[in-house]
C-alpha cells in the first residue's frame, strides 16, 4: 500500500511540474538572446537582435488571445527594458526561410501575437503610446520542435 501511494505521490508531482513549464515565463530576467535596453528616441532605429525561433511549448492552448499561435520556449527570446516612451513601438521579425510567429507581453500585462503581418511568413505587431518598462518577446515557429535563425527589429518608426 505504501508503494502505491509513493507511485501515486510521484505522479502528481511530476504531472504537476509538467503543467508548470507548460506556459510562457514573463517577467522573469533570463532570456535566449539577451535583454536589450532601448529609451524612447533610441540609436541606431532599427535596433536588430539574432534570434532562433521556435520551441515545444503550442502557445495557442495557452488562451493568450485569439492570434497568439505557433511554438515556444518557456523563456523569451529577448527582454526589451523600455524607458522615456515615444508615441509608438513596432517588433518585427523575419526568417530567411520557414514560418515563424511573434508573442510579446507587454509592461501592463498585455498578450499581443502575430503571425504574418508583415506579410508572407513574418510577424509585425505595433503598440500605439507604449508604456515603459519590461517587453517580453518570443519568437515562435509555426510547428513544434521548428528551430529558425531570424532578426527581431525594434523600431519606433511607424
Amino acid at each position: 500500500m505504501r508503494r502505491l501511494l509513493a507511485v501515486a505521490v510521484a505522479s502528481l508531482v511530476a504531472a504537476s511540474a509538467a503543467a508548470q513549464t507548460r506556459a510562457l515565463i514573463a517577467g522573469g530576467s533570463r532570456s535566449h538572446s539577451g535583454i536589450v535596453e532601448l529609451a524612447g528616441d533610441f540609436d541606431p532605429d532599427p535596433h536588430t537582435v539574432h534570434v532562433r525561433s521556435g520551441g515545444n511549448l503550442d502557445v495557442r492552448s495557452m488562451d493568450l488571445g485569439p492570434e497568439c499561435r505557433g511554438f515556444a520556449t518557456d523563456r523569451p527570446d529577448v527582454i526589451l527594458r523600455y524607458s522615456e516612451p515615444g508615441d509608438f513601438l513596432s517588433f518585427y521579425a523575419r526568417a530567411t526561410r520557414g514560418d515563424i510567429t511573434m508573442i510579446v507581453h507587454t509592461p501592463d500585462g498585455r498578450w499581443l501575437c502575430d503571425d504574418d503581418g508583415a506579410g508572407g511568413t513574418n510577424p509585425r505587431l505595433g503598440v500605439e503610446a507604449p508604456p515603459a518598462g519590461q517587453y517580453d518577446l518570443w519568437v515562435g515557429s509555426y510547428r513544434a520542435d521548428q528551430f529558425l535563425h531570424a532578426d527581431l527589429e525594434i523600431t519606433a518608426a511607424r
